[in-house]
């Protein structure tokens, strides 16, 4: 689904009319409805599962592989542990108020610095649908409101998730859009959208003066989805090399790199070697994150 203008515009609007109630929001009313969210996630799982079930059918048809369907599939474990998630971001200090700098002037007028919320934070992301509630709850907590932008993806899953999340927040704090960085580009260059930074190792194209997130102060941080061909192990090499050479090809064509830029895509064509060396980069990471979680295959 993609977002008209008016709506987006709409949308945005709602959002910045919410920030002005939540930035004055009690940290016992914020917590409530973090809790209240998590309680409605695990009474309402039977709802998600349906409506990932719809997500995952699309995406088998649409000929995701195994890794991506694993990244947007949502069990009763995952559910459970997104809602100990928001519980956990409950229990965490309230940093709207806090002071974290401060000296007196020889006049003797006290000057502090003093951490309060950003107003509306727009997020877009890949599908994730568990990104949808731990941003969603992170906003509501810092007392700012979100709108969100998650992958078409996973777009009955976010629905649901974040219907459940706007549910119990205040009223336009939580919106929710389906897209990519490319949708939201146009609003941040007219200036209704401010973009804080890109999950990616290097910045967009799309949003040159946006930086990293690396950049931003989390050194290591990245977070972005790729696609790539793979053929039977023992293929003959000169298979595999021509392959490689044709796909190439295809990506530098001024057509394929308009048709991906639009789509905030990038296209690499790495060599073989370099593609199999930054899946066993990826492969080791996750299993590190696997293996500190606790995670088990059903």
């Amino acid at each position: 689904m993609s977002a008209t203008t008016s709506a987006v515009v709409d949308t945005c609007r709602a959002a910045k009319a919410a920030a002005r109630h939540l930035a004055a929001l009690p940290s016992a009313a914020k917590d409530s409805s973090l809790l209240a969210i998590a309680d409605a996630l695990e009474a309402r799982t039977e709802e998600i599962l349906a409506a990932n079930a719809v997500d995952l059918e699309s995406g088998r048809e649409a000929g995701l592989t195994d890794a991506l369907l694993d990244r947007l599939m949502l069990d009763d474990e995952r559910i459970a542990a997104i809602a100990a998630q928001v519980r956990d971001i409950a229990a965490l200090p309230d940093p709207v108020g806090e002071v974290i700098d401060g000296f007196r002037r020889p006049n003797g007028l006290d000057v502090t610095k003093v951490r309060t919320p950003i107003g509306v934070v727009a997020i877009v992301y890949e599908a994730r649908p568990n990104v949808t509630i731990d941003a969603a709850a992170l906003c509501l907590k810092s007392g700012n409101a979100c709108v969100l932008r998650g992958s078409s993806s996973a777009e009955h899953s976010n629905r649901v998730l974040a219907s459940i999340a706007a549910d119990h927040a205040p009223s336009g704090a939580i919106q929710l859009m389906v897209g990519n960085i490319a949708a939201a580009a146009p609003f941040v260059g007219n200036g209704r959208l401010r973009a804080l930074a890109v999950t990616s190792v290097v910045r967009s194209p799309l949003l040159p003066d946006v930086p990293t997130v690396a950049e931003s102060g989390l050194p290591g941080f990245e977070n972005t989805g790729w696609f790539g061909f793979m053929v039977p192990a023992g293929t003959p090499r000169a298979i595999v090399e021509r392959i490689h050479r044709d796909t190439v090809k295809v990506l530098q064509t001024t057509q394929m790199k308009a048709r991906l830029f639009v789509q905030g895509m990038t296209p690499v064509g790495n060599q073989p070697a370099e593609f199999a060396a930054a899946i066993d980069k990826e492969s080791a990471y996750w299993a590190k994150v696997i293996e500190r979680r606790g995670l088990k295959a059903n």
